[in-house]
């Protein structure tokens, strides 16, 4: 029987889709966050969001890190989202938007796409 470590679990459960989830991932853990609590996911409405452990938030300082570092190579919006639950206090979660900036990054992020499906 196959063992699979509990950190690598959730990266095989909901891996990265994109490259620039994989440089959110990596800027997110050059900022101390473990790479196992880091999740990507499709919420109800079918959009990408982003979720770090049991609904942990990021602090803002390290949101804004992350923001600054993207803009480099893309648009990214993230927008936080919480709701409080009376069982577990609050729970956090980050809706990720796209927002091409012309036609040749919106061919540019569906081809990292497909690449990176193909390599899982």
């Amino acid at each position: 029987m196959y063992e699979i470590e509990v950190d690598s679990l959730y990266e095989n459960m909901y891996p990265t889709s994109n490259i620039y989830e994989q440089k959110i991932k990596l800027l997110l853990v050059m900022r101390g966050y473990k790479r196992s609590d880091i999740h990507f996911r499709n919420n109800l409405d079918k959009q990408r969001s982003l979720r770090i452990a049991y609904w942990e938030p990021i602090q803002q300082e390290d949101l804004e890190y992350v923001k600054k570092h993207l803009k480099q190579h893309c648009k990214i919006q993230i927008k936080e989202w919480s709701i409080y639950d009376e069982d577990c206090g609050w729970l956090y979660n980050y809706d990720l938007f796209h927002i091409p900036t012309s036609n040749k990054e919106e061919y540019s992020y569906e081809r990292h796409s497909s690449k990176d499906k193909e390599s899982l």
